[in-house]
């Protein structure tokens, strides 16, 4: 699903026939993949007899079932190359930048002949490399918990952090913790040599944290500016990395949501792209009030896109119908909160 936004009316048609024809692809959409490969223009550099083939078995990634990542290592001369994951040899399921459903190539370049290790997530459908992307992970005592032979092992993939929007954030949540005191640090690259503790600080003390309750949902976030590491019970709600509204016509938002009439929902944008989730809903740039329609989508809408029956509507206010042109030149986040004014969800 996406909330789609378009900037004149021959794009937002082109756009609802891609939403309608399925495009969108989530992890919990598609099978566990047999076979991942390194598609792209390094392959012939490694062996492979050519490039851009995504069934050479030369550039395969190999699976490891305990975190579920998919890596191999190899390498490659000095120079400017591109590549993508593609999935069961072949180029009818494969990810690009920013883990999106044929997206752009990841570019890759080299000063020097190196060996480079990918890595490949099949729930979040990230795939980077050790050279775009530091290789967090949060090695801790309580790793055994999560399927590790042993606690404290940086290089053990099943807390890998990702940043799969690029913005320096990256995350880790678990629900695998049973209740206790727990202690962990962050690791790059797999490695101790370079790891941060307490207030970021470069080898500090560990970090501490509290599971009040068995597997309770436990939301890791690590600033690589920063180096902080900050722990809480649970993750923010909502997610602006992942569109699940749909704007269906000039004034109307579909999203597959439970709305109470008491509930209150709003649009906001940002031409700077500094929107980000906070406890209180969606922080940075500016918002409207968008109203809920308790009739639902109209009968016109679901004749055009009837997949989406039973999705809750969502009314653009007269009033700001002349912002379209804004909103849609920037980044978009819809947040829905409760009768408290509580936020209960918010989405791209």
């Amino acid at each position: 699903m996406k909330f789609l936004l378009q900037r004149n009316a021959k794009k937002f048609i082109l756009l609802l026939m891609v939403l309608f024809a399925g495009t969108l692809v989530f992890g919990s959409d598609t099978p566990d993949p047999n076979y991942v490969t390194i598609a792209g223009s390094l392959q012939s550099e490694v062996g492979s007899n050519g490039d851009w083939q995504p069934e050479s078995s030369v550039t395969y990634l190999n699976y490891d079932p305990v975190s579920k990542i998919w890596t191999n290592t190899f390498t490659i001369p000095a120079g400017d190359y591109e590549y993508k994951a593609a999935l069961n040899n072949s180029w009818d399921e494969n990810y690009g930048l920013n883990g999106v459903f044929f997206g752009a190539n990841i570019p890759l370049s080299l000063a020097e002949e190196t060996p480079v290790k990918f890595f490949y997530d099949h729930e979040t459908h990230w795939i980077t490399d050790n050279v775009n992307s530091y290789i967090v992970t949060l090695p801790g005592d309580y790793l055994t918990h999560l399927g590790a032979s042993g606690d404290w092992q940086p290089e053990f993939l099943g807390t890998w952090m990702q940043d799969k929007d690029g913005d320096g954030i990256y995350t880790f949540i678990t629900t695998a913790l049973p209740a206790g005191n727990y202690q962990c640090k962050v690791t790059i690259n797999e490695s101790w040599h370079e790891n941060y503790g307490e207030n970021g600080v470069p080898g500090g003390n560990n970090i501490t944290f509290t599971v009040p309750e068995d597997n309770g949902e436990v939301f890791f976030s690590y600033d690589s500016v920063s180096h902080i590491l900050t722990i809480t019970d649970g993750a923010p709600k909502g997610n602006l990395n992942q569109a699940e509204a749909i704007w269906v016509n000039q004034d109307t938002l579909a999203w597959n949501i439970n709305v109470e009439a008491n509930y209150s929902a709003t649009l906001h944008y940002s031409l700077a792209g500094d929107l980000a989730i906070s406890a209180d809903g969606i922080d940075g740039g500016d918002k409207i009030t968008l109203t809920y329609e308790p009739a639902g989508l109209s009968q016109e809408v679901l004749a055009k896109f009837p997949h989406i029956t039973g999705y809750t509507a969502f009314k653009i206010n007269p009033v700001d119908l002349d912002k379209i042109p804004i909103i849609l030149d920037g980044k978009n986040g819809v947040a829905l909160f409760n009768e408290k004014n509580e936020l209960l969800d918010a989405t791209a």
